[in-house]
């Protein structure tokens, strides 16, 4: 083995670890940017809460403010869910998904949470699909209990 092909070997390994390292420092600046907003909408929250407190005083002391509680529960609620939304993007992008029992981060292959016991749903993957399938086929099939209660309602 000659010195030129010592060389190239160092050379790729070294470039391999660069890109890698690369890599993992791009999902770490990911996952602290989804931290950072995560926290802010935690805080924006906890200042809703605090205006829901004291619209309820508000009622408490006689004040008509039913309309303002009632909008500002959907904005807490909104709010909520948008954090959950960052959880779940923050959590997947390790390769984890979110027990749906407790919520917390767990690994996508477990049958059940190790947090809670709580038996998981089989996740989907996109790769579990069969590429051939023509979404002709997929639109054929029958309407869900649902779906035929949601169009019997429209009607």
């Amino acid at each position: 083995m000659g010195f030129k092909t010592i060389f190239d070997d160092v050379a790729t390994t070294a470039g391999s670890l660069a890109k890698s390292a690369a890599k993992k420092a791009g999902e770490v600046a990911e996952s602290t940017k989804l931290n950072i907003t995560i926290r802010s909408e935690q805080h924006k929250l906890e200042g809703m809460f605090t205006t829901l407190g004291k619209l309820f005083y508000e009622q408490a002391k006689g004040t008509d403010v039913r309309a303002q509680i009632v909008a500002q529960v959907m904005e807490i609620d909104e709010e909520k869910q948008t954090i959950d939304d960052l959880r779940t993007i923050l959590v997947e992008s390790t390769g984890k998904v979110i027990c749906q029992s407790c919520g917390k981060g767990i690994d996508i292959d477990n049958a059940y949470c190790p947090i809670c016991g709580k038996k998981q749903e089989p996740k989907l993957m996109f790769d579990d699909f069969d590429d051939t399938e023509s979404q002709s086929d997929l639109s054929t099939t029958e309407p869900t209990a649902l779906e035929s209660e949601s169009a019997s309602e429209e009607k």
